[in-house]
């Protein structure tokens, strides 16, 4: 497998707030258990030749939709054809992030820190994103992975 993992410099996203004008994602369904997500890179792959089939170029962004047994993974687009009814299309969009290191196991504590972060200034939580920085191709050890949790308000 090639790697494909994005170079993110975490300082700007650890207990961000940040806000998404207009973005593209190309979606598809995603296998979670317990939200913890099954199958995730081969479900990445698809998707990402799905894009390329497509003739859409990748952005920044995948993210996977937090669920307990289902949920969806977003591709951002950078060159999206505005009339795709394929895409999903998030418009002002504001939240805060928090970047988790460390096992999958251990992000509930990461993302209940970052839902009390929320509440505390005066916000409600009203989607939890998950944005997977390691392949399984450059992940050294299990508990040095990196996400950034994203709370959508």
């Amino acid at each position: 497998m090639i790697c494909e993992c994005p170079k993110v410099d975490l300082e700007k996203w650890d207990m961000r707030e940040f806000r998404f004008r207009k973005k593209f994602f190309l979606h598809s369904k995603a296998r979670l258990f317990f939200h913890k997500p099954m199958f995730l890179y081969n479900c990445m792959s698809k998707l990402y030749e799905n894009a390329k089939i497509q003739g859409y170029e990748k952005g920044d962004f995948l993210l996977q939709k937090d669920g307990t047994f289902g949920g969806e993974l977003l591709l951002d687009i950078k060159n999206p054809n505005e009339s795709d009814s394929n895409l999903v299309v998030v418009e002002n969009a504001h939240g805060f992030s928090k970047v988790h290191i460390g096992s999958l196991d251990d992000i509930p504590t990461s993302l209940d820190f970052l839902k009390d972060f929320v509440m505390k200034r005066g916000y409600e939580t009203k989607g939890i994103y998950f944005w997977y920085l390691d392949c399984p191709s450059c992940i050294e050890d299990e508990k040095l992975r990196k996400t950034i949790i994203f709370a959508f308000v």
